[in-house]
């Protein structure tokens, strides 16, 4: 470890600041790092979903086409109601 950083709290570093306030700082980043991070991956997952969503709503199209082609979805369409 540098002698500077093995000394007690609050002497001087070799940067001209105290060794807490480096080692606060030292932190801080190493938290932002991680954040961003966390970021990237919670974007590439809601990219992710987002291509899942525009798979299924155009399942859904097709299967809302289909039911309305069907002979029978007429005769029964007071019981089987479907949302636009």
């Amino acid at each position: 470890m540098n002698n500077a950083l093995s000394n007690v709290m609050g002497e001087r570093l070799d940067l001209g600041i105290p060794v807490e306030q480096y080692t606060s700082y030292r932190a801080s980043m190493m938290e932002i790092e991680e954040l961003k991070e966390k970021i990237a991956e919670l974007e590439r997952e809601n990219a992710e979903l987002k291509k899942q969503n525009v798979e299924l709503t155009k399942i859904i199209k097709d299967l809302k086409a289909k039911l309305a082609r069907c002979p029978l979805h007429s005769s029964f369409s007071p019981l089987f109601t479907i949302p636009a």
